[in-house]
């Protein structure tokens, strides 16, 4: 099973392209409701006794580290009141925010840290910046060869959109050379782009392969051989896996994070979950999505799996947003293309 918490909405950064949004009221989770997450979490664990596989959580944002109190409570308690499975803590930071206190936590506490980084110095500070407007590059740079020196392995979290997209193979590139093994690259497919930027975007992933054919040993999630045959399914959203906000909210996943039309229950009631909202999610994840009928990707493609996604960028639950149509496609023309050349090297 797998629970995202969520720190604190509050972030020190106003990227272009977050979708937590930067002008409401800022929240954080408190002792009271993180004591409420870790007994909603054992009390779905004891449905799923019999599943012995790892249990998950992710520390989520805003800015996890804001709340940096909160983060320690529920992974020192999680750890002395779950004691029969292992726990994977992942968690996700701007990188901007570091100290001895928090470089030993990540060292020693989680199992897997990403920081985003968009690339080269004017790709990321056209994105992530603080909210006087100045970039942020440089401190995330220090803050990583900090991780570094410590031998901790962290991840790379790059976004593209259509104000940066141009730069994607330079960005790629120039983070591998920090000595990134593990790219988690993603598309901003919430927003519309021109025609002209799709084809750059197009452009870009054909002008990959041949950074994957130079460098084989950095991981890029967008080209795996895993994306030409391994199928999607459902999204379990709800069934095994839980967003909890910050004042104890249920949702499916992040993206439907303060949209009441998803909410499925809270922690602070009797029944935490809300079986009549749960089952309208639910149903509609399991809806045989008819409108991509046609299309050889549909049993293999994300897009068509996030219907949440699909209805808060298109307004329906069956209609993908067209980038994450293009990605999908990209994704499997670059890996099919990888493959060749390498089944063409092995032959000569």
């Amino acid at each position: 099973m797998k629970f995202t918490i969520v720190m604190t909405d509050d972030c020190n950064l106003r990227c272009s392209y977050c979708y937590e949004g930067g002008c409401k009221p800022k929240k954080y989770m408190n002792k009271e409701t993180a004591d409420k997450c870790i007994e909603f979490i054992k009390e779905k664990l004891k449905e799923e006794k019999d599943d012995k596989r790892p249990l998950w959580i992710t520390l989520h944002g805003g800015e996890p580290l804001l709340n940096f109190d909160i983060v320690k409570y529920i992974k020192n308690k999680l750890d002395d009141e779950i004691v029969d499975r292992k726990i994977i803590y992942d968690m996700t930071t701007n990188g901007t925010i570091m100290n001895d206190e928090i470089l030993e936590f990540i060292k020693n506490d989680l199992t897997e840290v990403s920081i985003s980084l968009d690339g080269t110095k004017e790709s990321h500070n056209a994105n992530r910046v603080f909210p006087d407007g100045s970039g942020s590059y440089d401190i995330v740079m220090k803050n990583i060869k900090k991780l570094q020196d410590e031998n901790i392995p962290i991840r790379c979290r790059m976004t593209f959109n259509q104000y940066n997209v141009d730069k994607m193979y330079e960005s790629i590139e120039s983070v591998s050379k920090l000595g990134f093994r593990y790219l988690a690259t993603a598309v901003d497919i919430m927003s519309e782009w021109s025609e002209e930027k799709v084809e750059v975007y197009k452009e870009q992933r054909m002008k990959l392969i041949d950074f994957h054919l130079k460098n084989p040993e950095v991981n890029l999630g967008m080209t795996d051989l895993r994306l030409l045959n391994v199928k999607r399914g459902d999204c379990f959203g709800g069934i095994c896996t839980f967003c909890i906000d910050t004042d104890g909210t249920i949702y499916p996943c992040t993206f439907a994070i303060g949209k009441k039309d998803y909410e499925i229950g809270n922690i602070y009631n009797e029944n935490p979950l809300d079986k009549d909202k749960l089952k309208e999610v639910v149903n509609e994840n399991f809806r045989d999505f008819e409108e991509c009928s046609g299309c050889t990707r549909k049993e293999y493609c994300t897009a068509v799996r996030c219907r949440i996604v699909n209805k808060l960028s298109t307004g329906s639950y069956s209609e993908v947003p067209y980038m994450a149509c293009v990605d999908e496609h990209m994704n499997f023309k670059t890996t099919k293309k990888l493959l060749e050349l390498g089944e063409r090297g092995r032959d000569l």
